[in-house]
């Protein structure tokens, strides 16, 4: 994964034609998105809050990783 990845037009396009019409967009499509454009979940989730796309909280959706055993 880039750490200094751009957000340039092509990869708008791209984040955007994955994700369609999608909405609210899932915490399992934010996370195949950024796979495919090489950048971090937290970025591509936050660049599709920007382009005004409702994303569902990747808190809520995502399984604790603190067990209880």
């Amino acid at each position: 994964m880039s750490d200094n990845k751009k957000w340039n037009e092509e990869n708008v396009a791209k984040l955007t034609q994955l994700v369609g019409s999608e909405s609210p967009v899932s915490a399992a499509t934010v996370e195949k998105v950024a796979e495919a454009l090489d950048v971090s979940i937290r970025s591509a989730a936050s660049k599709l809050r920007q382009l005004d796309f409702e994303v569902a909280s990747m808190a809520k959706e995502k399984a604790p990783t603190f067990s209880a055993e």
